[in-house]
């Protein structure tokens, strides 16, 4: 972070920047398959499909435990979701109002740009922001990741870090962030939460806030609509 911040080292990460843009974007001009990849892969509606991903990876990190051990690993990830809604609340206006930075995306910053959207109009694609930093969806994916890789099986974990990787490179491949919105702007601040929540007792504290609101929904579902625990003996 302060690499980035000072005017000293500032120059290396632009750089990067730039060569990240141009060689993902630049790639567009492989064929029209590849652009309608691209454009689908940047479609609002893909949002929603990497949501129902991570919701089937937690379904699968729940599957076959006890049923008190189901428990408190969904009131971890309620302490989790409370978090990050905090952060994104509150990490854009504080950048944009307090530190008065904010840049627009490289779409609109440089020049021999491949727009997604002209190559494939009949795809609503996300090419452009006029406020790309930080990158919220970047910092959502990968305090997921960050949050399987610590309390998760290898497996989950390797998935959840597969699926933060594929899905944040479409906003940059489409030109809507920098790569640098989703390094310092999204994988930092998910860094920082999960370090909060989980190497401290902070997380323990706020999980066992969640822990009755829980149980009491859980008591609601019906048991054929549960998700299967396994017997506690069996359990490693």
């Amino acid at each position: 972070m302060a690499s980035w911040i000072l005017p000293v080292s500032r120059g290396w990460w632009d750089r990067l920047d730039v060569a990240a843009f141009r060689f993902l974007n630049g790639s567009l001009s492989l064929g029209e398959w590849w652009q309608v990849l691209w454009a689908l892969a940047n479609n609002r509606g893909t949002d929603v499909f990497s949501g129902t991903l991570i919701l089937f990876l937690i379904i699968s990190w729940l599957w076959g435990r006890p049923r008190d051990v189901q428990n408190m690993k969904l009131a971890s990830l309620g302490a989790l979701l409370l978090f990050m809604g905090a952060v994104i609340m509150s990490l854009h206006p504080l950048i944009i109002k307090w530190i008065g930075y904010a840049r627009p995306s490289p779409t609109l910053v440089l020049d021999g740009v491949f727009w997604l959207d002209k190559l494939v109009p009949s795809i609503d694609a996300k090419v452009a922001d006029r406020s790309s930093f930080p990158g919220d969806h970047a910092f959502i994916l990968v305090t997921f990741a960050l949050f399987f890789i610590f309390l998760g099986p290898w497996r989950t974990a390797a998935v959840a870090s597969l699926l933060a990787l594929v899905f944040n490179l479409p906003r940059l491949v489409g030109g809507a962030h920098w790569l640098t919105d989703g390094v310092i702007g999204g994988a930092i601040p998910a860094l920082l939460v999960v370090s909060w929540l989980l190497a401290t007792p902070l997380g323990y504290y706020l999980a066992r806030m969640f822990l009755p609101l829980v149980r009491g929904i859980m008591m609601l579902i019906p048991e054929r609509l549960r998700i299967p625990e396994q017997d506690r003996k069996s359990v490693v």
